[in-house]
């Protein structure tokens, strides 16, 4: 009997205690749903348009593995991603002023709207990451699709953190 009143006492002073210092759980939002996004397709407006079903892809991805995605008609939120720019800038950095690597830089704005189609939230974010360019050219195509992924990821997690932060 001492053991369980010991035990549950323990519990209730660990609630009162994560409750008054303010910790609140991330990615639930005050109704204590985690919300749900349908992703619309990818608008590209980058000369890089061929990309745009690989960022659609990712976008995705991303969503699934954090149990986010949905369809739409089960979706609490609509995604809509705009690629506004994919610019490649190499890196000179050889003794002979030759490229060894590429900065692919990445920005894409992400609009949110609810089920009634009301924007709830916009958001720019950026990202670069670099991949090699030297070897045989398809190591080459293969390191710029893993440099895409990768800043596209680094956007990713940059719009759920600012997703979360506000009154929704």
């Amino acid at each position: 009997m001492k053991n369980s009143v010991l035990k549950f006492s323990v519990v209730i002073m660990f609630m009162i205690t994560t409750v008054s210092c303010g910790y609140s759980i991330r990615g639930i939002s005050k109704d204590g749903v985690k919300p749900s996004f349908y992703v619309e397709n990818t608008w590209n407006k980058s000369p890089s348009a061929i990309l745009t079903p690989l960022i659609q892809t990712i976008i995705e991805d991303y969503l699934i593995d954090y149990n986010e995605l949905a369809r739409e008609s089960y979706a609490k939120y609509t995604l809509s991603p705009i690629v506004n720019s994919i610019d490649y800038s190499p890196l000179i950095t050889s003794q002979y002023d030759e490229s060894t690597a590429t900065n692919t830089k990445i920005e894409i704005t992400f609009i949110v709207s609810d089920r009634a189609g009301v924007e709830i939230y916009s958001g720019t974010f950026s990202a670069v990451k670099s991949y090699p360019v030297a070897g045989a050219a398809a190591e080459i195509i293969r390191g710029r699709e893993i440099s895409v992924a990768e800043a596209i990821d680094s956007i990713m997690a940059d719009f759920r953190n600012s997703f979360y932060k506000i009154d929704r």
